[in-house]
Formats: C-alpha cells, structure tokens, sequence
C-alpha cells in the first residue's frame, strides 16, 4: 500500500509540474538535522540517508542496520 502511494504521487509530480503534492513533513529543527545528516553521510561515506514518519536515519551499506538520528 505504502509504495503504491508513493509511486502514484511520484507520478502526479512528474506529470503536473505547476499542480505538485507537498509531501514534506518535518519541522523546521528536523530539515536542519536531515541537512546535517546528509551532510555527514557525505563525509563518512554512509550509503544511505532519509527521513520517515518524522525520524531521521542514516545506514552504512545494504543489510546494515538503520541508524536513527535524534540530535
């Protein structure tokens, strides 16, 4: 269910440039951590880096496990 929502908004993004969902859910101090993350996983050469139901998480590689950013 989960990813067919996202594929369908995905899609109505693509197809209606002017008309897009706002799919953003974090605060103002969450963004600025997302920002931050990136920005070390960039650094230590973490694979992955994203945000979900508000949380914010980092992971090494592929079968690793998550690691939830808080501050």
């Amino acid at each position: 269910m989960k990813t067919s929502i996202l594929q369908a908004v995905k899609t109505h993004n693509a197809a209606n440039t002017t008309d897009r969902l706002n799919t953003k859910f974090l605060t103002q101090k969450a963004r600025r951590l997302y920002f931050l993350a990136r920005d070390r996983a960039k650094i230590c050469r973490y694979d992955f880096c994203w945000s979900a139901s508000g949380r914010i998480f980092l992971r090494k590689a592929v079968g690793s496990a998550p690691i939830v950013i808080t501050s």
